[in-house]
């Protein structure tokens, strides 16, 4: 709730980044090339080169370019460079040429977004988007088929309330298996989906050494290992034994 802080390895010290996020509850940031995208909880997204502020977008309903919400939880570029917001209320994608879509849940049309809360955001290295979000669990879209593709509760995955997903990103492509995708969930485990096969296998404190039903966010290393934040300690995932360690 304090803004976002600097830290500085040469000389170990934390600073105020920039006076003009001071007091803001920052949710996520996104560091692309000479760009941060910060998203805040309550003052929308902010586009920062420097130590400048270029923009800040809100929500504003008599604005085409604006947000869905001041409430923005995730943020994802995808393989054409548009920036997608999660928020609380709606999913939202900056194109490059700044103008603005706004996707919501809508009961009467198929193949669309499930649930307006969307918490997390993934693009993996196929330009494939997932879409995490709260009660609806996964939503799947792909600029080619141009539809949303539905995996929750319903159709095996653990859990609804989606916290993370990771799987072969488009910057990275460093998972050794490129149809793997990782799901963390609030209340349910994890949930690693095989992208062809569409076989889920969902590893919770009842069936595996995972010390948490909470897990929390995903992140892969350099050399390929996956961390896992769960809500009891920070777990390092071994592939070929299927074993969790915790640190």
């Amino acid at each position: 709730h304090n803004g976002l802080f600097k830290y500085d390895i040469r000389t170990k010290s934390i600073d105020l980044y920039i006076l003009e996020l001071d007091k803001k509850n920052i949710q996520t940031l996104l560091v692309n090339d000479e760009e941060l995208w910060i998203a805040t909880e309550g003052n929308g997204l902010y586009k920062v080169e420097g130590d400048r502020v270029l923009v800040n977008y809100r929500e504003c309903k008599s604005e085409d370019v604006s947000l869905s919400s001041n409430y923005v939880r995730s943020l994802v570029k995808d393989n054409e460079g548009n920036l997608w917001v999660g928020t609380f209320v709606g999913l939202n994608i900056i194109h490059r040429d700044s103008t603005i879509t706004k996707i919501y849940y809508d009961k009467n049309t198929v193949n669309t977004l499930n649930q307006n809360s969307v918490r997390s955001l993934f693009c993996d290295n196929q330009g494939g988007v997932w879409i995490g979000t709260y009660f609806g669990g996964v939503n799947y879209y792909h600029s080619l088929i141009k539809r949303f593709y539905t995996i929750n509760n319903n159709n095996s995955i653990s859990d609804d309330i989606i916290s993370t997903i990771q799987g072969d990103d488009i910057n990275k492509g460093i998972l050794p298996d490129k149809s793997i995708c990782f799901i963390g969930t609030h209340g349910g485990g994890l949930s690693i989906l095989n992208k062809h096969t569409g076989i889920i296998k969902t590893y919770t404190p009842e069936n595996s050494s995972l010390p948490s039903w909470n897990v929390y966010d995903l992140k892969r290393d350099g050399v390929n290992r996956l961390w896992v934040a769960t809500l009891k300690c920070l777990v390092h995932y071994d592939n070929t034994s299927n074993e969790f360690k915790s640190i």
